[in-house]
């Protein structure tokens, strides 16, 4: 069905894996040593497939697996994955997501109540959002992050390590450095130091931003002087 219902480059995605595909393989190998047990005389009149994880009870152990960018094979998204789903089943929605279910609306799926689940665990609201990763000046690293914030590495650390701030490694001239996100840091110095640190530390950085644009001007207009009175001498002669 879905290769009757897909692009042929949207098909080859799902279908196949990448190199020479020993993943697949091996997925495909590994879900072979699992068989279904039959089981005879045994009372099936009433039967209870709850199961209980991380503290929290779910009406069956089977869990809609997360898939990002589900836009690109459907127009309504991860919704689309939802209202296929049965009524009670669990989805874990993954932080690549389009679709934030909590917002509601039209991003909220049209069936009776299910459990979503970040594929990352805790608070989706504290996650970044989509896209945000590949955003203009959404992503600073740790030694950006001490000059304009004034914290230090250990500080950040601490908020990786406490699940506030999520990262990438990175390397340059193989340094290793932290990729945070400036939103994420931004809430947790305001946690941790108080909201009037934050704001006095980025008025310091626009201020500095400021100056150094008017030094740039005036060296531009300076520049404009010049050559306005160099003109202005040759009409005259």
């Amino acid at each position: 069905m879905a290769k009757k219902n897909l692009q042929p480059a949207q098909f080859r995605i799902h279908a196949t894996g990448i190199d020479d595909e020993v993943t697949l393989r091996a997925n495909r190998e590994g879900f072979l040593k699992f068989q279904l047990r039959p089981r005879r005389l045994v009372d099936v009149a009433t039967i209870d497939m709850t199961t209980e994880l991380l503290g929290t009870r779910f009406d069956s152990p089977i869990v809609i697996a997360p898939t990002g960018s589900n836009r690109a094979f459907h127009s309504d998204g991860e919704v689309a994955v939802a209202n296929a789903a049965r009524d009670g089943q669990s989805l874990a929605n993954s932080v690549l997501g389009g679709d934030d279910f909590d917002r509601g609306g039209d991003c909220r799926p049209r069936c009776s109540p299910r459990r979503y689940l970040s594929a990352m665990g805790g608070d989706r609201s504290d996650m970044a959002e989509y896209g945000e990763w590949n955003r203009k000046g959404a992503v600073l690293s740790d030694v950006t992050a001490e000059k304009e914030y004034g914290v230090t590495r250990d500080f950040i650390v601490k908020g990786v390590q406490a699940g506030e701030l999520e990262f990438r490694e990175g390397a340059v001239w193989g340094n290793p450095y932290l990729r945070i996100l400036r939103s994420q840091l931004e809430r947790y110095i305001v946690a941790q130091l108080g909201a009037e640190y934050l704001v006095r530390k980025k008025s310091h950085n626009e201020l500095r931003a400021i100056r150094k644009e008017i030094v740039g001007l005036k060296k531009k207009l300076a520049i404009l002087e010049a050559r306005k009175a160099a003109l202005e001498c040759a009409i005259k002669t």
